[in-house]
């Protein structure tokens, strides 16, 4: 009996007393001790409950006073970490610092900022390609660590991923059906006699011609390989769609009709979907919330109407005046560069470049405070608006 296999404990409380408890939790194996104590409560049993005959069901009244519990997020990103040795495993670059996110079913979420500011390898520990190398990161009940094989592969199809480079990550010596046939059948979502029309139905869905079937990659546009690795995405059926600048390199027609094709995915089917980009315009088209990052940490986050119109980060206001705007001169842009990850500035790591730092910026490394809809890391936030 002691070397029996224990099945992960699903992580099943309210979101916010899951945040609360696992704040400062050991980070160990998957043993019972490591679960907060509410988890245990509240964790299913191995054996499940009969459901009532129809003759009790039918006698049940319903308690309308009776709150529902929130339903769990998706991901729940829990002072998420993640280093990489350098130097002969000397020093270590810390591309995410406690990173702290969500994201709810239907939502979508814009991570924005510069270059090596970590949003890349944020969405590689969200897939399930890289492991963190300190705190938790859950999808739905379950810690993605402690995953076993099926489950893993149950993420692996509901969270689907549209990389950068797109034509690279197609396989030139496939055409299109088979390319888009390739994850109906890993995952068997479809008879073999039903595939070739769903795949019809998939080119049809993000706009592309039916004789596109036969079309190798090489014989497709920038836009239309664009639109293929959409509907590659959308094969597996996902609850979560990932796309790392998915628009970036094209012309602006092609962006705008891509995006347009995004968002109504988006909304007519309910995904969720986390879109890495460069472009504050894109954000604030195509996702209803925002965070911003900055070397490894999320300085801001909130609805995006309200982040990119009155920002409280001086880091997200100097993005702002560094977007271009029609009729508007182009203002002075953020000074200096993104210093090194690997010998960070003391206190707040944005001091080295803020024109509002003061003393107590290089004593002080904030951290993200609640302010109504939204959350940012400043010690002394922005105000006034725009």
């Amino acid at each position: 009996m002691e070397n029996m296999k224990r099945d992960p404990v699903p992580a099943t409380p309210e979101v916010a007393n899951l945040d609360t408890e696992m704040r400062g939790a050991p980070m160990g194996d998957d043993s019972v001790s490591d679960v907060p104590a509410s988890v245990l409560r509240n964790a299913p049993t191995h054996v499940p409950t009969p459901a009532p005959t129809p003759e009790k069901a039918s006698t049940q009244v319903p308690d309308v006073g009776a709150k529902a519990k929130p339903a769990l997020p998706l991901f729940a990103l829990l002072d998420v970490e993640k280093s990489y040795p350098v130097e002969n495993g000397k020093r270590h670059l810390k591309a995410l610092d406690g990173v702290r996110m969500t994201l709810h079913d239907g939502e979508s979420l814009a991570l924005v900022g510069e270059s090596g500011s970590g949003k890349s390898t944020l969405v590689r520990v969200m897939l399930g390609l890289e492991t963190a190398t300190n705190g938790r990161v859950l999808y739905g009940a379950y810690e993605l660590a402690q995953m076993d094989a099926e489950a893993r592969r149950k993420h692996a199809r509901e969270v689907a991923y549209i990389y950068q480079d797109a034509r690279g990550s197609l396989n030139p010596r496939m055409d299109v059906g088979a390319l888009l046939a390739e994850p109906i059948r890993l995952h068997r979502l479809r008879d073999e006699r039903e595939i070739p029309a769903r795949v019809h139905e998939l080119l049809a869905q993000v706009g592309l011609p039916a004789e596109t079937y036969h079309f190798f990659p090489s014989e497709l546009s920038g836009g239309q390989v664009r639109r293929v690795a959409v509907a590659r995405a959308l094969a597996c059926e996902p609850r979560v769609i990932v796309a790392d600048e998915s628009v970036a390199g094209l012309d602006v027609s092609v962006q705008a009709q891509l995006l347009n094709l995004l968002r109504d995915l988006q909304r007519d089917s309910g995904i969720a979907m986390v879109f890495v980009t460069h472009d504050l315009g894109v954000a604030a088209y195509l996702c209803e919330r925002v965070a911003v990052m900055y070397l490894g940490r999320i300085v801001e986050q909130g609805r995006t109407s309200e982040i990119l119109t009155d920002p409280r980060h001086p880091y997200t206001h100097g993005l702002m005046q560094s977007f271009p705007r029609f009729n508007m001169p182009l203002s002075t842009p953020l000074s200096g560069e993104i210093p090194s990850p690997i010998d960070l500035p003391p206190g707040c790591r944005f001091q080295s470049r803020c024109p509002r730092a003061q003393d107590a910026c290089t004593q002080t490394d904030p951290a993200l405070v609640r302010d109504g809809n939204r959350e940012a890391a400043c010690l002394f936030p922005i105000r006034a608006e725009l």
